[in-house]
């Protein structure tokens, strides 16, 4: 697979944004969405896919950018119509005028060179602060490891999700002494709290860790549990898992919040037929309907 761009950022023209051809040929909505799609490709060097062998779905652009699936497919008409953008034999998205937006050697060099000076102030900074911090009785008992409480069957599903992450992101960093106390910590809060069962818990890690969009976004149990509603709704469409054979302590029974979540999905479905969306708008909406419902606060 092509190695993924580090770098999080692109040159932005501000001339060529304010008074190019864009700003005539183009409405305000079309001109957001390619903002957005030139942060997508950015993640890989003009184009805009899952990986090298996968576009995205239509309905996975959708939900990332929060758009209705048929506007998304009419502005991506419009800028291929345009020449700004084209479409692989696969499926792939990729931005023609890419070169543009990409610093020249030159500047790039002036950039590293930033960076590099940014880097030293900021290991100097941190170095001085450590001294003080160390030199502080006041601050001492700052340094101490922070206390979890966890079993072993937590430690092992926290050891199960790095395993898991390591096998499909090699090139992914852990950072943390202590990341995995912090996740065992976080998988026995979800189990305590009868949020997920250790069992849901395995399935949803392998779920992730076989998706192309959730394999590289979920690396910590903090982000499975933020998700994990998102997650499983999405195993229940893909047909992975089945609300109505959950495993562990929440097999014969389902959570109110459970209950009501389907509830108001169906009064919501309802309400959308009624307004004439067609099928792609309505699970476009339902999706990010959903992800907001089951966000963790």
């Amino acid at each position: 697979m092509k190695e993924r761009y580090s770098k999080q950022w692109f040159p932005f023209w501000v001339d060529k944004w304010i008074f190019g051809s864009m700003r005539i040929e183009c409405s305000l909505e079309e001109r957001a969405i390619w903002v957005d799609l030139m942060c997508l490709a950015q993640k890989d060097d003009g184009y805009i896919r899952a990986n090298e062998d996968t576009p995205y779905l239509d309905q996975q652009l959708s939900g990332m950018l929060v758009i209705e699936v048929a506007k998304l497919k009419k502005a991506i008409n419009n800028f291929i119509k345009l020449g700004k953008l084209k479409r692989l034999k696969n499926g792939t998205l990729r931005i023609i005028t890419w070169e543009k937006y990409k610093l020249s050697e030159r500047q790039t060099r002036r950039v590293q060179k930033k960076m590099a000076e940014k880097k030293d102030t900021m290991a100097e900074k941190k170095d001085a602060y450590s001294n003080s911090k160390s030199n502080s009785k006041s601050n001492s008992n700052n340094n101490k490891k922070p206390s979890y409480k966890f079993s072993k069957k937590h430690l092992n599903e926290a050891k199960y999700l790095k395993s898991a992450i390591k096998e499909t992101n090699p090139k992914h960093t852990i950072r943390g002494k202590q990341y995995l106390e912090d996740w065992a910590n976080t998988f026995r809060i979800m189990d305590e709290k009868k949020e997920a069962s250790l069992d849901e818990i395995r399935l949803m890690i392998d779920f992730a860790m076989n998706d192309p969009f959730w394999h590289s976004n979920i690396l910590s149990a903090g982000k499975l549990r933020e998700q994990f509603g998102r997650l499983w709704e999405q195993a229940e469409e893909k047909g992975k898992v089945k609300s109505d054979l959950r495993t562990g302590e929440r097999k014969s029974e389902k959570t109110e919040k459970e209950k009501r979540y389907w509830e108001e999905r169906k009064k919501k479905e309802e309400e959308l037929e009624k307004q004439g969306k067609n099928t792609d708008a309505i699970k476009s909406i339902l999706y990010r309907w959903s992800r907001e419902y089951w966000r963790v606060k």
